[in-house]
């Protein structure tokens, strides 16, 4: 993410080092990793601090 000077921003960076962790993430089968990650996927995300309470709380529930 940039600033309005088109400079990455602190954020900005640690969102695409998430986003390259997601990725390569995909790349690699968890389940040889972990053997109870067989029907699952890992994702990485950076979460704003006005906002991690919600998001948590939505993806618990759409776990259950």
């Amino acid at each position: 993410m940039k600033d309005a000077e088109g400079k990455l921003t602190d954020t900005g960076y640690k969102r695409d080092v998430f986003d390259v962790c997601s990725r390569l993430a995909t790349e690699t089968r968890w389940s040889e990793l972990v053997p109870f990650m067989t029907s699952r996927r890992m994702r990485f995300e950076v979460v704003d601090e006005d906002g991690w309470k919600a998001r948590l709380s939505e993806l618990l529930s759409s776990n259950g």
